[in-house]
């Protein structure tokens, strides 16, 4: 499954938000993404077949360009200007977060579909976050449906 800006519910950018601050890092967002692919291995009937490890939420972090501010060039007129005054950074960030950011979850490729359909479901229950048929059809899930 994918989870991105693109495929989430029209109405839930709210619940979003929620997920995306999963990307942290730190001891208590592990947590969280353990807990919710364990919640769905047990929404998937899947126990008996797969461990923990078998799923993984991925949100990735972030982009740091905190550098950026750290970081000099050398300008034509032989001054030193930092690179987020010459470039925008900044604004990069946030059109990176908003437009390219991607989590995932993985899972064995012979369960796809029954993690996929149990995903769909913890997501909803857990955050009120609803999909486009796109969270499954951009990772090649066989028959992708909305639960927006």
């Amino acid at each position: 499954m994918t989870i991105s800006n693109d495929t989430i519910g029209e109405t839930c950018n709210g619940e979003y938000m929620q997920v995306r601050k999963l990307n942290q890092r730190g001891p208590e967002t592990y947590g969280a993404k353990r807990d919710l692919a364990k919640a769905i291995i047990v929404a998937a009937n899947l126990s008996s077949k797969l461990d923990l490890r078998d799923v993984w939420v991925d949100l990735p972090a972030d982009p740091s360009f905190g550098e950026a501010d750290r970081t000099f060039v050398r300008t034509p007129s032989d001054s030193l200007r930092k690179i987020s005054d010459l470039f925008p950074i900044h604004y990069w960030s946030k059109l990176y977060q908003t437009y390219k950011w991607r989590g995932h979850v993985f899972c064995p490729q012979e369960y796809q579909q029954k993690i996929y359909d149990a995903a769909l479901e913890v997501f909803k229950d857990q955050y009120g976050l609803g999909f486009k048929r796109s969270a499954g059809e951009a990772s090649h899930v066989p028959n992708c449906k909305e639960s927006a």
